[in-house]
């Protein structure tokens, strides 16, 4: 059995975990890194994969594209399931700080599996345990972080974070930018769906002349946050990276609270409510939410809400490594991982159940549609022979109310009375 597998699929990821996985290798463990590759891909999706690939190897990494279901690991760590690895403990890292979209990625399906769940914070270390059990550790990535007093510019600097797909404000920002551009240096970084995504290279092209510097995911987002005085961004997770690092945060779309989950709102959603996250849907009020941001009083709500919900260590390997450690000497409290497995192995059941019981309810349902499909045609023949009928009915009667009126019956019936003595 090796030790650990790491499940990485672009720089994102990597930047966020890579300091800790450093720290594995020099305490003596194995360390494996696993990236997709698909056969057939038309999406783009595939160039990401060669390129952190790549990087991973010039990094010293072991590399494998293909899972070899022989291999068994002791640890696996991935950001969600994705990849069929042979693990004894499976542990959930993040690659952001909290997740602005709760509807897609707050589902039990992507938590339930795991052993352990690594969080930002008390914030959402106590809503994820409902799944399993959560462990605080720090942002990897901000290690080595520290702000910087250069500028490129006299004015203030400001850092664009669009999320891709349904979700970019891309389109809707487009036409403000030059106005935003009298007041702020711009600079961009795309969304790494955006920088591979083929669909997506048109908002690309949109960035390149409204923004004075555009990056691509392959910047790594702490270069440009050293420099950044204000952030706007949309439902991105960049949200909670703005207020770890201290940046004032202000927020452009459509609807803030769109990928709610049931009863619970999105995380942005609440800290618009508290008056903590500036907040618009009309691009004509973005220049007056920047200024909101960069407020004294909503700098120092977004600096306590950062000190009171997410864990800032002094060191910031420490407690990553630490629960790996756990795992590989499978020194954790082992009746808490006996019961949660009963709760995965019930879940897993139910599903696999409701899975066999799929194909019988598609064939019942075919059965019922061809059933419907037939009455519908009696129905519709029966309502042709009705219509046929009426019509004769209107005809005879036609044809009734034609002779009764007639010059021949009127005389008919005078000598039918002369017969019968009237």
């Amino acid at each position: 059995m090796k030790d650990i597998a790491v499940v990485i699929l672009n720089r994102i990821q990597y930047d966020n975990i890579v300091s800790g996985l450093e720290e594995l290798k020099k305490s003596g463990f194995s360390v494996d890194i696993y990236c997709s590759h698909w056969d057939e891909d038309s999406s783009g999706m595939n160039n990401m994969f060669d390129d952190i690939t790549d990087y991973c190897e010039k990094n010293n990494f072991n590399v494998y594209r293909k899972v070899d279901p022989k291999i068994e690991y002791k640890v696996l760590l991935e950001p969600y399931p994705c990849l069929d690895i042979s693990a004894k403990y499976k542990i959930k890292y993040r690659y952001s700080n909290i997740s602005a979209k709760p509807n897609i990625v707050y589902k039990p399906e992507n938590y339930i599996m795991y052993d352990a769940i690594l969080c930002s914070g008390n914030y959402d270390s106590n809503y994820l345990s409902v799944f399993s059990k959560t462990y605080k550790t720090a942002n990897l990535k901000y290690e080595n972080f520290k702000k910087s007093e250069v500028r490129k510019s006299n004015k203030k600097q400001l850092l664009y974070l669009p999320t891709y797909g349904d979700e970019s404000s891309i389109e809707q920002i487009i036409n403000i930018l030059e106005e935003l551009k009298e007041h702020y240096y711009i600079v961009a970084k795309i969304h790494h769906g955006t920088n591979y995504l083929a669909n997506e290279h048109n908002r690309i092209n949109l960035l390149k002349d409204k923004v004075d510097e555009l990056y691509d995911s392959n910047t790594p987002l702490t270069a440009l946050l050293e420099t950044t005085d204000v952030i706007l961004t949309d439902n991105s997770g960049s949200i909670f990276e703005g207020i770890f690092t201290e940046i004032p945060v202000a927020v452009f779309c459509d609807d803030i609270n769109k990928n709610k989950t049931g009863d619970f709102n999105t995380t942005q959603y609440e800290l618009y409510k508290e008056g903590i996250l500036p907040f618009t849907n009309n691009p004509n009020e973005i220049v007056n939410i920047l200024k909101e941001a960069l407020s004294e009083s909503v700098i120092k709500k977004q600096r306590e809400w950062n000190r009171t919900n997410f864990f800032h260590p002094e060191d910031f390997t420490t407690d990553f490594v630490n629960v790996i450690k756990m795992y590989l000497n499978e020194e954790f409290d082992k009746r808490y991982y006996q019961m949660h497995n009963v709760l995965k192995n019930s879940y897993y059941t139910y599903l696999h159940e409701n899975q066999e019981e799929l194909p019988k309810l598609k064939a019942q349902i075919a059965e019922l549609q061809n059933a419907l499909a037939i009455q519908k045609n009696i129905n519709s023949n029966l309502e042709s022979n009705v219509d046929d009928l009426n019509s004769q009915v209107d005809s005879l009667s036609r044809q009734v109310d034609y002779y009764n009126t007639g010059t021949l019956y009127k005389f008919a019936k005078k000598i039918y009375r002369l017969k019968n003595g009237d």
